[in-house]
């Protein structure tokens, strides 16, 4: 199996011992992204819209390194604290795929009742997380 490792100074640099992405087998695996403006630590918060559309704008930059797009993705998960927030979550994330998607041909999108950004309160993420799986917690 060969496998590549795929940088981009376009979205943040990781901030543990992990890659962006990996492509590996045919497919790209995209590490967790956050609203953090690449290039920066500025986490973007206090409005779910524009914290979306900079995790919308890592994953594209992510994608486009590995030259790809979203018209080719097949799964997402996003994580939020609050389903309160889905409606404007989910109008965003709308934005970055074609409309056909939108038709019940796109991306599984699993929505966890957790956190958009783990950095906000890692014991909620610690604590849910280790509920659903029940084989992880955050460190």
């Amino acid at each position: 199996m060969d496998k590549k490792i795929i940088k981009t100074g376009q979205a943040p640099d990781p901030i543990g011992p992990y890659s962006q992405a990996v492509q590996a087998s045919g497919m790209l695996f995209i590490s967790g992204q956050v609203a953090i403006k690449p290039g920066t630590s500025e986490l973007i918060t206090g409005n779910i819209a524009d914290e979306t559309t900079q995790v919308m704008n890592n994953l594209k930059a992510i994608l486009t390194e590995a030259g790809l797009g979203f018209d080719l993705v097949i799964k997402t998960t996003i994580l939020l604290k609050d389903m309160d927030l889905f409606a404007a979550v989910n109008s965003v994330y709308g934005e970055f795929f074609e409309s056909d998607f939108l038709e019940g041909d796109g991306p599984v999108w699993i929505t966890f009742l957790l956190v958009l950004a783990c950095l906000r309160a890692p014991s909620l993420l610690r604590r849910d997380a280790t509920k659903l799986t029940n084989s992880w917690a955050a460190p």
